[in-house]
């Protein structure tokens, strides 16, 4: 599966964005291509649970994206920089 998303800054979001897609059951690998906003899932897991999960983190698919996302995704970045 592949999808375009928006909010991605840095090598914190990426790594916030890796963590939270593996977690999701099904999930076997994610890869995120930083500079074009795109991941790529491999493994057995529903689309909509893999948005949602995003959503959540403030990395919503590109169209879809808000003033909440955009916030959560500076506390996601955060995270994510502290975890590396």
């Amino acid at each position: 599966m592949e999808l375009f998303i928006e909010n991605l800054k840095c090598s914190g979001c990426v790594n916030t964005v890796k963590k939270g897609l593996i977690a999701i059951a099904g999930v076997e690998a994610v890869e995120v291509d930083l500079a074009k906003g795109r991941i790529q899932i491999e493994g057995a897991v529903a689309a909509e649970i893999v948005r949602e999960t995003l959503l959540k983190m403030g990395y919503p698919e590109v169209g879809h994206n808000t003033f909440k996302a955009k916030a959560t995704s500076y506390i996601s970045c955060a995270i994510g920089k502290i975890e590396a």
